[in-house]
């Protein structure tokens, strides 16, 4: 089982005082992940807990032509 090492996590509750919608916020982790700053260590979609994120390296190879992020770093409704 992996860990977050790296401890990225926000609570709803927090993300409603930074964001004035969901939406926005969930696009915002979207683009990280797309851009390989950081990458899904575990869905909680299907469990209905917090999904938990870490740290990607994957944006080194961001200029390369095939660049792409592994389906099992994106979130449950972005596969």
């Amino acid at each position: 089982m992996e860990t977050n090492e790296n401890n990225i996590s926000i609570p709803k509750k927090e993300a409603l005082t930074l964001y004035s919608d969901l939406r926005t916020f969930r696009k915002d982790i979207d683009k990280l992940i797309t851009n390989g700053f950081i990458r899904q260590i575990i869905n909680g979609y299907f469990t209905r807990s917090a999904n938990i994120y870490g740290f990607s390296d994957n944006w080194k190879l961001y200029v390369i032509d095939n660049f792409s992020i592994p389906i099992q770093d994106k979130r449950a409704g972005k596969l």
